[in-house]
């Protein structure tokens, strides 16, 4: 036969075991000779890990590539670790092997896709493979949670503003008051610069990039440290908001828009732009008019956009404060509905006996056949039958019973008092926090996409402004 050989060994693998490329070379052309092959090609992977995606290891990606073209006849290795160690890569692989139908062999140990019972012992070795490495995973996770109810940190590093104490996060007392100032100063909306320099008065030198690695992981500063509970500098969901408003840049002005990052156009898909104009009053004082518009349409050369639309900020906000209530209120008795709908069908559905027989049936097959009271073949069968019926039930929905509470819950009674009460800044928040996008669309009515309340399906509906124009309201699935 016409034999291709292939080698692997990562770096530290080598100096741990001293597997090196030459040995595994010498061996395979020591068999290859043996058996009366001639060697078709050698593929040498030296310095890749078996852990890795097969897809990065240059020798192996070629093998595959000569297989299309002909005159190899096996692939053989030392071990099967040598060509992966991860069960969905040889799958993938299998796949290219069969297409090309080319078998390989293990040379040192029992493994061989070249016969039917070599196929089916690797088959349950790879499945055995994959259980232990469940298992081992399960344990590895158990040991992390324990030491997380214990409140043990599993790594030593703490982000800024904590440190490690007795083997629990503390707030740190040298850097506690900077790191508050910072998270003060941002929330109320001054920005990343003016942030820092909060910081850097109470004590607390920060650069730049610092207190940008800082807003990118603001879930570190909710009073959960890797599984582990302590003090907090800030709220969960005023992270989550930190997290979407980092999405856009703060305008440079230092003017507060209120949909900047989340207004979109409604005809190419592009994010409006946020501008504002000076004008002045009748009786003589001066202010800004805020409105947005399609940066696509007015670029300096070549508009890719025909949408025209200048909408003011004003407009936008008095629509959204009109029908946002109104809709959650419609939304929740809606998710309602949708669940009784969901739990009536479930009462009616017998699949879930049938599924938990069929399984029973296929245990039983299992255990015929180690029991050698079936074949192989026979159990082959019988399982291909089983399978193919369980593939057939239909899926159970996930029911979210909390989901109307959670709706509800979004806005609180007399929100539109409260809201009015806000700064710029706390009302872009507000609008950042249950809105995913708005879209203007040519002829000025609104898109607005809430954020997803954990329903399976989705929500929309019109609503006519008094205005005469419309908004259409989408809830967008989590």
């Amino acid at each position: 036969m016409n034999v291709a050989l292939y080698c692997r060994v990562s770096t530290d693998e080598q100096a741990r075991t001293g597997e090196s490329i030459l040995d595994q070379r010498q061996a395979l052309e020591r068999w290859a000779n043996d058996n009366g092959h001639t060697v078709a090609g050698i593929y040498l992977d030296e310095g890749y890990s078996a852990h890795k995606s097969y897809k990065k290891r240059p020798a192996l990606n070629r093998l595959l590539t000569d297989l299309e073209q002909g005159g190899i006849d096996l692939i053989a290795f030392t071990k099967f670790d040598r060509l992966t160690r991860k069960a969905a890569d040889y799958y993938e692989l299998q796949e290219i092997l069969d297409r090309a139908r080319v078998p390989w062999k293990a040379i040192l140990e029992d493994y061989e896709t070249v016969t039917a019972d070599g196929r089916f012992k690797v088959g349950i070795m790879l499945s055995v493979n994959q259980h232990e490495a469940e298992r081992t995973s399960e344990r590895i996770k158990f040991t992390f949670e324990q030491k997380r109810r214990r409140g043990e940190i599993i790594s030593g590093n703490m982000p800024k503003g904590y440190k490690l104490q007795d083997g629990k996060p503390v707030k740190d007392p040298e850097t506690a008051a900077g790191m508050a100032a910072f998270w003060e100063s941002y929330l109320a909306g001054r920005g990343l610069g003016a942030s820092i320099s909060a910081a850097n008065a109470a004590g607390l030198h920060l650069a730049t990039s610092t207190g940008s690695f800082i807003l990118r992981n603001a879930n570190a500063y909710t009073g959960r440290i890797q599984g582990v509970e302590c003090e907090a500098y800030i709220l969960p969901e005023q992270a989550a908001q930190v997290l979407r408003s980092r999405k856009s840049k703060a305008p440079a002005s230092g003017a507060v828009y209120l949909f900047q990052g989340i207004l979109f156009c409604g005809q190419c898909g592009g994010r409006m732009g946020a501008h504002r104009n000076a004008w002045r009053h009748k009786d003589g004082s001066r202010g800004f008019q805020v409105y947005y518009n399609c940066g696509r349409r007015y670029r300096t050369q070549g508009s890719e956009c025909a949408n025209s639309v200048n909408v003011m900020e004003p407009d936008v906000e008095r629509r959204l404060v009109l029908v946002l209530s109104d809709l959650i209120d419609r939304e929740a008795a809606r998710l309602e509905t949708e669940i009784r709908e969901q739990k009536r069908k479930a009462r009616d559905d017998d699949s879930k006996k049938l599924r938990e027989s069929l399984e029973r049936k296929k245990r039983r097959a299992w255990e015929a056949y180690l029991d050698e009271i079936i074949s192989k073949d026979e159990f082959r069968q019988t399982a291909i039958r089983l399978d193919a019926q369980l593939a057939a039930l239909p899926v159970a929905p996930i029911i979210d019973e909390d989901a109307p509470r959670k709706m509800r819950g979004a806005m609180p009674d007399g929100w539109r008092a409260l809201y009015f009460e806000l700064d710029g800044a706390h009302k872009k928040q507000f609008w950042a926090g249950i809105l995913e996008r708005i879209e203007i669309l040519p002829d000025r009515s609104m898109r607005v996409v809430l954020r997803g309340s954990g329903a399976e399906s989705a929500f929309n509906t019109r609503i006519q402004q008094p205005d005469g124009y419309w908004v259409e309201i989408i809830k967008a699935k989590e």
